[in-house]
């Protein structure tokens, strides 16, 4: 009985102390794979779910920003610039200007004002009026005017007065590539860049001071850094621009290029978003590999790289005039494209 008993303990343990088959490891290991794989999908589509959310959050706000700026200067504007022998001889002064490095996007160009309706829509205008839509923009953006001391009546027993100097600040809003990061593999992201140029001074206003208009112009030089009266309106080579005397003359001048300052309107395209899986551009022509939902363009006919995604037409006549501005911004994560437009309507006063 005792041998027996142990027999069956020793059997018992036997069982009990046997491994998964072979059959059975299998199973357990398949099982375990598509509880990894449905996991796995379940954490993917969670951030991208999350990036998502960021990136149309973060084109909203930076896109109503960014169009909302451009408002507020051409609200200000003495007159728009387009695309003729006029507009582009002011945007040579301007691209001549810019930074070593920096260019303006290939066939990029202003807008072609139609004095004729306020109707806005694509191209051609009800007017028939082809390539009225641009995408780039030159304002002559009109300063607060600085005073000047100024002897206005050639006695210098009477007390001088303050004669209020009115000043100009000419800017071109433009797209470019940036090749600091890679946007869709394209190997650059596009970029809105806003360049401003150097103060002017009011040209007829000098011009037409009576008495002592020497000693104003001078003392227009000594106090500001003011060195170039523009004539509102003309050619630059009609002459549009004149020099600032140390005399007190105003001679007419040709200059060869603005003094230009730069800034991105998006800085934050150049950081990226979500340590680094995560890029932002202003939106490319649709017929690229870039499947967004907002349609670029959307009313400039394109051709090539124009327009990209930021479109301009000047619409009514002077003293009336309209500025649309349409901006289509994207971000580009996980080889997934999402993209957010702002638009907004500008009522200018200028010429």
């Amino acid at each position: 009985m005792d041998a027996d008993a142990h027999t069956s303990r020793g059997a018992s343990e036997r069982t009990r102390q046997r491994g998964l088959s072979l059959v059975e490891a299998l199973i357990t290991l398949a099982i375990l794979l598509v509880a990894m794989a449905a996991f796995y999908q379940m954490m993917i589509g969670a951030s991208r779910a999350g990036m998502f959310s960021e990136s149309r959050n973060d084109l909203v706000v930076i896109s109503e920003r960014v169009v909302n700026a451009i408002q507020d200067e051409a609200r200000q504007s003495k007159l728009v610039f387009e695309e003729n022998s006029v507009g582009t001889g002011y945007r040579t002064l301007f691209v001549s200007g810019l930074p070593a490095g920096m260019s303006v996007w290939a066939n990029s160009r202003l807008p072609v004002i139609d004095a004729f309706t306020t109707t806005l829509g694509p191209d051609p205008g009800p007017n028939g009026i082809a390539g009225r839509t641009g995408n780039s923009l030159i304002l002559a953006r009109q300063l607060s005017p600085v005073p000047v001391p100024y002897d206005h009546d050639a006695n210098p027993g009477t007390a001088d007065v303050s004669f209020l100097v009115d000043r100009y600040e000419f800017q071109f809003y433009f797209l470019r590539a940036n090749t600091a990061r890679n946007f869709g593999n394209f190997g650059y992201y596009l970029d809105l860049v806003r360049a401003k140029s150097q103060v002017f001074a009011d040209y007829v206003q000098l011009a037409n001071v009576g008495t002592n208009q020497a000693q104003l112009v001078q003392r227009v030089l000594a106090a500001t850094p003011i060195t170039l009266a523009w004539d509102p309106g003309k050619a630059v080579n009609a002459p549009a621009f004149y020099a600032l005397a140390g005399s007190g003359s105003l001679t007419a001048a040709t200059p060869s290029q603005f003094t230009v300052s730069t800034a991105s309107l998006t800085p934050e395209f150049a950081g990226g978003r979500i340590a680094g899986q995560m890029e932002y551009s202003v939106s490319l022509n649709s017929n690229t590999p870039m499947p967004t939902r907002d349609v670029v363009p959307l009313y400039a006919a394109a051709s090539g790289s124009f327009p990209g995604g930021f479109e301009v037409q000047v619409v009514g006549g002077s003293g009336s005039r309209k500025i649309f501005t349409r901006l289509v911004l994207a971000a580009w994560y996980g080889n997934q494209f999402n993209s957010q437009q702002a638009s907004v309507i500008t009522a200018s006063h200028g010429f």
